[in-house]
């Protein structure tokens, strides 16, 4: 794991330290795909970090998103006005339009990436701010945000959003990437009868649902899906955390517990909304792409082999050469051998490119 500066979902009760040990446990799925080491959390050594490259060129990388072509936008969602960007394509439009969605932990509209399990990267990716530039240069408007947990009170982002409360729930955040998708398709900008919802590691769990509570989506994509519930991914990292979280599962436990700085009722609905998502992507009758990387540390190929063996023949099912669970490529599965120049700065080309061609078909 890595040591950074963010912190995991806030809980008002929970002190800085809680944050960072629950952002360390649950780096696994976590979009930013790193951890704070130390504390009473359970978090792992630090792995290896990269020295910033001078002047080297990464394998894999697009160029960064331009500048132009960004609105920022909000939109309500429950009791909060979320923040965000709206990027938008050359012409006169509607265009087709996707919403990205966060994985677990604070993340900034850009998705902005210090990491994956086990190294630092020379510089963090950001993983939506690239994405959606690669999708709006493919024509498609793209609406990033603020996660309602990355704010002025994590130093996340210099939105205005309060600190969430103590009652949060994994609920939140489903309810935001639906408020997302409505803000998307009421723009004029827009096609709303031609819209898709991509979700990363956590927010891939939501996709199933969404395609099929909202029958006006076109399709959905799934990039770094964990399969397994998140009790059984924790385990793979923090055998004790996750031996904790899954006690939650059959015995009782009061409300003030918590387990690696998240309150029980924050488990369970993690637990509620994450348990079903497979059985749930069997039911979707709408273009559905699973992507995966072939050196993600945080949701590896593993799981990606389920996906396709659930999903079965001429499911869209995809693993990529090279890239990690911030989507960018790294040379080398070495971590003890590797380079600044072994580490792509931005999303490896083959994620926009493989993105873009299904949502042409799909959409």
């Amino acid at each position: 794991m890595v040591c950074c500066r963010w912190q995991p979902e806030p809980q008002a009760t929970t002190t800085m330290t809680d944050r960072r040990i629950l952002w360390g446990v649950l780096a696994v799925l976590c979009v930013l795909a790193g951890a704070c080491a130390g504390g009473d959390g359970g978090a792992t050594a630090p792995g290896p970090s990269v020295a910033a490259p001078s002047g080297a060129v990464s394998p894999g990388a697009t160029p960064a998103a331009p500048a132009s072509g960004v609105l920022e936008t909000t939109f309500p969602s429950g009791d909060l006005q979320l923040s965000g960007d709206l990027y938008l394509p050359e012409g006169p439009g509607p265009h087709p339009g996707v919403v990205l969605v966060h994985g677990s932990g604070p993340v900034d509209r850009d998705g902005t990436v210090p990491g994956q399990l086990g190294m630092t990267f020379p510089e963090p990716v950001t993983v939506f701010a690239d994405l959606a530039g690669d999708l709006r240069d493919a024509g498609y408007a793209v609406l990033t945000y603020d996660k309602r947990t990355c704010g002025p009170f994590n130093d996340c982002s210099d939105n205005d959003y309060p600190q969430p409360p103590a009652d949060l729930t994994v609920d939140a955040f489903v309810a935001d990437a639906e408020a997302a998708l409505a803000h998307l398709g009421s723009r004029d900008e827009v096609d709303g009868g031609a819209r898709a919802v991509i979700g990363h590691s956590q927010g891939a769990s939501f996709v199933p649902a969404m395609l099929i509570d909202d029958p006006s989506l076109g399709a959905g994509v799934m990039l770094a899906a964990p399969f397994d519930p998140i009790d059984e991914i924790i385990m793979a990292q923090d055998a004790a955390t996750g031996r904790s979280v899954r006690a939650l599962r059959s015995e009782d436990a009061a409300d003030d517990t918590m387990i690696a700085g998240a309150s029980v009722a924050f488990w369970r609905s993690w637990f509620r909304v994450g348990d079903g998502v497979p059985q749930l992507a069997t039911q979707v009758t709408r273009p559905l792409l699973v992507v995966g990387g072939e050196l993600d540390a945080n949701v590896p190929p593993a799981q990606l082999d389920r996906w396709e063996e659930l999903l079965g023949e001429g499911a869209r099912v995809v693993e990529l050469d090279c890239v990690s669970h911030a989507l960018n490529c790294l040379a080398t599965d070495d971590m003890s051998a590797i380079v600044p120049a072994d580490v792509g700065p931005t999303v490896a080309s083959s994620v926009g490119e493989t993105v873009v061609e299904f949502l042409d078909a799909a959409l």
